[in-house]
């Protein structure tokens, strides 16, 4: 039950509202590898004179420009047989997740407390704040939004994001960007099949018309019966399955600056060992934008959103548990060049969170009800001033205040050096802030909002024209928290990328941090090590590749002070593309040597750790109809 999981989580949360790209000053990613100029790497005043250059795109790039953005692409996703968002980012620089029998946990930079629904680094889809309204939730697995076909990229930008992004972005963010459907040219019809009975069916429809409009329609089935898991701390015993399902449903739709998106999807889940235990989770969004240029050097940027998340649950004995949450949004910006070494942007947003209902009764006692709602409205400004010609200062200040009386300010600065081509410094400090969702404080009326410091040195190097080395460190301290010690963090992230002529990439990294609670204790969950080695490799040209992946994530604290040890997970996909016309194959083997690892699980059921599944095999055919 999400009640008694709350119950040893470590409290407050974060509320988001914000949008993110790639980081103005990266010099590199794959596409750069090949020759493809990313339009990241322009000058904010030729970016503002270029129409294609829209102000939130604009705006995003300002704003993470201290960043050291890593990013997985469409062919990455492909290459790599990714299933999934969680797939995803497990496989990227300092990211790691952990899983219980309903939901995926996201944890970096030392924080992962399990159970947590609302976690520290927020998710955006096209600009859109995904997690929900009462537990602040975000949903990586086969409960979210997106089948991995739809999506272009996905940038993490790690780092204190509250000055830009709002009171939630507090150990960064994950941008998710969609294909439109003129990548797809028409239609494209999938059919999956794996271990567990594992079925999944997508029809996906997109076209670029002649007007410059552009339109994608997608929708999916999946089901599987899962693995058999361990449900008795004290025995061998095993539950059946880990039954889930779910549908979804995606439209893009963008014409002469208007773009809507929008999403719907439905997944239930059932417990192994318990059949009348089963949870459903709904969830859906609409966002509207439009993108204009009042004139050569002002543009604004429109984006008005809602949002719905229905939850319900059954429980043995006849329990129930249920919520509704529900929201909409208004959010503009303006950005600006007027004048000379100044490019501003300056916007402000309104969030109502009209519905925050949640409700939980057993036969036995009176039902509990929590019905709340707030109102956000918030103020952001920031400034990329270029100082020299190879020296830039970099503001950002955002306040957000709520209607009951609450409010923060959370500022950011940030200098950029470019001492050669190709070689950047970047050294930002600032404070991010973190609200409480309506399921904290149901708990801790009083919660305060959680407050951090932050200090990190990036430097990019761009070693070769397909060869690119980023690393940084930081520096953490929450010393304001819920109910929960302060805590503090330092580390160091290193992530290499090289791309060689025939094709074949390499993409690795390696995180080492060091959390700490303010008694000397070390928090759950929070590895030491954290690597990643990602290798791709053509066989017969571009028909036949095949792709590998290593993660390693060091040992870790459970809740009951034992330590899981050091895992290490293999993974292997096998991709063809057009051997025959339009069709396409690819073939992944996760967990390749049937490794036995297990996740830190918050102890709710009285179980301890959560056990990952062994080897299982994953296989897609899709034909493409132009």
């Amino acid at each position: 039950m999400r009640v008694k999981l709350f119950g040893r989580r470590l409290g407050a949360v974060w509320a988001v509202a914000a949008l993110v790209s790639g980081a103005c000053m990266s010099r590199a990613n794959a596409e750069d590898s090949v020759g493809i100029l990313d339009v990241t790497q322009r000058p904010f005043e030729e970016l503002l004179d270029t129409e294609i250059i829209t102000a939130a795109k604009l705006a995003r790039q300002i704003s993470d420009a201290p960043s050291a953005v890593s990013i997985v692409t469409a062919q990455d996703i492909r290459d790599y047989g990714y299933r999934t968002l969680d797939d995803i980012l497990s496989s990227m620089r300092g990211l790691y997740m952990a899983h219980d029998f309903r939901y995926a946990y996201l944890g970096g930079r030392g924080y992962g407390d399990p159970g947590d629904y609302a976690g520290r680094i927020t998710l955006l889809i096209d600009g859109y704040a995904a997690p929900e309204n009462y537990f602040g939730q975000t949903y990586f697995g086969e409960d979210g939004f997106l089948d991995v076909e739809l999506i272009d990229r996905v940038e993490y930008i790690p780092g204190t994001g509250s000055s830009s992004y709002g009171g939630g972005a507090f150990l960064g963010v994950i941008n998710v960007i969609t294909k439109k459907g003129g990548d797809f040219a028409g239609a494209q019809v999938a059919l999956d099949f794996g271990s567990h009975h594992l079925q999944k069916q997508r029809v996906t429809m997109g076209r670029r018309f002649e007007n410059g409009g552009d339109l994608l329609l997608s929708i999916s089935n999946y089901r599987s019966n899962g693995y058999d898991i361990p449900i008795d701390p004290d025995s061998d015993a095993k539950g059946l399955g880990q039954k889930e399902s779910n549908q979804r449903l995606f439209i893009k739709g963008s014409v002469q600056g208007w773009t809507l998106t929008a999403a719907v999807v439905r997944r239930p889940v059932a417990i192994p060992g318990s059949p009348e235990d089963v949870s459903t989770d709904s969830s859906g969004f609409t966002s509207l934008k439009k993108d204009s240029d009042l004139s050569p050097r002002l543009k604004l940027s429109s984006h008005v959103y809602l949002g719905q998340y229905l939850y319900h649950s059954n429980f043995d004995g006849g329990g129930t548990e249920s919520s509704d949450g529900r929201w909409w949004g208004v959010d503009n910006k303006l950005v600006s060049n007027a004048f000379k070494g100044h490019t501003v942007v300056v916007g402000a947003e309104l969030r109502n969170d009209y519905r925050q209902l949640y409700q939980f009764s057993t036969p036995d006692s009176d039902p509990y009800v929590d019905d709340q709602q707030r109102k956000t409205v918030s103020l952001y400004a920031y400034d990329d001033i270029a100082l020299a010609a190879n020296w830039q200062l970099n503001l950002g200040l955002r306040h957000d205040h709520r209607n009951n009386g609450t409010g923060f300010t959370s500022p950011r600065i940030a200098l950029i050096w470019t001492p050669t081509q190709g070689s950047v410094l970047k050294l930002s400090t600032g404070i991010a802030h973190l609200q409480p969702t309506p399921n904290v404080e149901s708990f801790v009326p009083d919660a305060p909002i959680e407050r951090l410091h932050n200090t990190e040195l990036v430097w990019e190097q761009q070693l070769a024209p397909t060869t690119r080395l980023i690393t940084s460190v930081y520096s953490y301290n929450i010393d304001q928290r819920t109910i929960v010690s302060p805590i503090s963090t330092h580390g160091v992230e290193a992530e290499l990328e090289h791309q060689w002529g025939n094709g074949t990439r390499l993409r690795t990294s390696y995180a080492w941090q060091r959390a700490r609670k303010d008694d000397g204790t070390w928090p759950v969950d929070s590895p030491y090590h954290n690597a990643k080695f990602n290798f791709t490799v053509p066989l017969v040209g571009e028909k036949l590749r095949l792709g590998a992946e290593v993660q390693v994530l060091g040992r870790r604290l459970r809740y009951d002070h034992e330590e899981i040890p050091t895992s290490v997970m293999t993974n292997l996909a096998l991709t063809s593309r057009d051997w025959w016309p339009n069709w396409q194959v690819s073939l992944s083997v996760r967990n390749a040597f049937n490794s036995s690892y297990t996740d830190v699980k918050n102890p709710g059921n009285g179980l301890q750790v959560y056990h990952r599944d062994g080897r299982n095999i994953w296989l897609q055919i899709s034909r493409d109809f132009k």
